[in-house]
């Protein structure tokens, strides 16, 4: 009785294990019909479940291609830009340096000549004279609106 009792024991489990395998390859099945009916639609069905055909993925091809282009050619002018702000900033840098030099120039001949502060006072004077302009402006527009 043992021995017909192990025989149909391991009976059972190679019925069970040909179960699981004969599930195993009709959904394997299912999955190769599928992929075959979706070709023979010309249908190509992205994961995120939209399905496209040919000519549309054509589309999205192209479409990739131009924004491609625009990015790179962005990228490029980025690039450009970046060069000439660093060309820029060693300009200005220059341009301090000899600002600054020149403002020493300028102080030593106005002591040489004994006019110190001389560039200051003058800065200061035109500087007064804008404001008295404008102020100037401002008076004649008032008295033009009282008359």
């Amino acid at each position: 009785v043992t021995g017909a009792a192990t025989r149909l024991y391991a009976v059972q489990e190679d019925i069970d294990g040909n179960k699981l395998f004969r599930e195993l390859l009709i959904s394997t099945n299912a999955e190769l019909h599928d992929s075959i009916n979706s070709l023979g639609n010309d249908r190509i069905h992205r994961p995120d479940g939209i399905c496209m055909d040919s000519e549309e993925l054509t589309g999205f091809k192209e479409n990739m291609r131009r924004q491609l282009e625009v990015y790179d050619e962005s990228k490029q002018w980025i690039i450009k830009i970046q060069e000439s702000i660093s060309e820029l900033k060693q300009t200005e840098d220059a341009t301090k340096r000899q600002d600054h030099s020149l403002l020493e120039q300028f102080q030593k001949k106005e002591e040489r000549a004994g006019v110190t502060g001389f560039r200051d006072v003058n800065k200061q004077l035109q500087h007064t004279s804008r404001q008295t302009a404008s102020l100037n402006e401002q008076k004649s527009q008032t008295l033009d609106e009282i008359s």
